[in-house]
């Protein structure tokens, strides 16, 4: 119908705590892949974790070792807290967090590829972090830090292919 938000008995509704839409979109089209219901909208959420935790392990073992993103992963999926904090009933929710979790990390796994590897993966990491900051806003006084700090560091020891890096992926994902 052309409006971004939802439906009450029919009709459109003002806006109120609407997902972002890179939360939306995956869902519209899990529902016109799939048709419409709940396991459908819930599938969503349960690949964005799937994917999340391939992420987390590829980024561990480049940064580690294969035996530390086993571990990470377990401690992810073994050692929660409450119940109802679980990754798995968080990402069945089709919250914002999941998503943004994905998005944020590998934003990190393309821009750890750019200093390791090609600095043509430097344009993907800073598509991820943008995506992450369209998902949920929460995530950027975090996300500053982790690179202002190492900015910072890298300016001062002089590590000037480093620092631009880490300055051009700052300001192209506010951006």
């Amino acid at each position: 119908r052309g409006h971004y938000g939802r439906l009450l008995e029919g009709n459109l509704a003002p806006g109120g705590l609407e997902a972002a839409v890179t939360v939306v979109m995956p869902i519209a089209l899990s529902f016109r892949i799939l048709d419409v219901g709940i396991w459908q909208g819930r599938v969503v959420g349960l690949l964005f974790l799937s994917a999340t935790l391939l992420v987390i392990y590829a980024l561990t073992t480049r940064l580690f070792s294969p035996p530390a993103a086993n571990l990470a992963i377990a401690a992810l999926l073994l050692m929660c807290v409450l119940p109802e904090w679980h990754p798995v009933v968080i990402a069945r929710q089709v919250l914002g967090e999941t998503a943004l979790l994905f998005f944020l990390l590998t934003g990190y796994l393309f821009f750890y590829f750019s200093l390791s590897r090609s600095l043509w993966a430097l344009p993907l990491a800073t598509l991820f972090w943008a995506l992450a900051h369209l998902t949920k806003t929460q995530v950027r006084p975090f996300w500053l830090v982790s690179l202002l700090l190492p900015l910072l560091g890298t300016a001062f020891a002089r590590r000037w292919k480093l620092t631009i890096c880490l300055m051009i992926g700052l300001l192209a994902s506010i951006g």
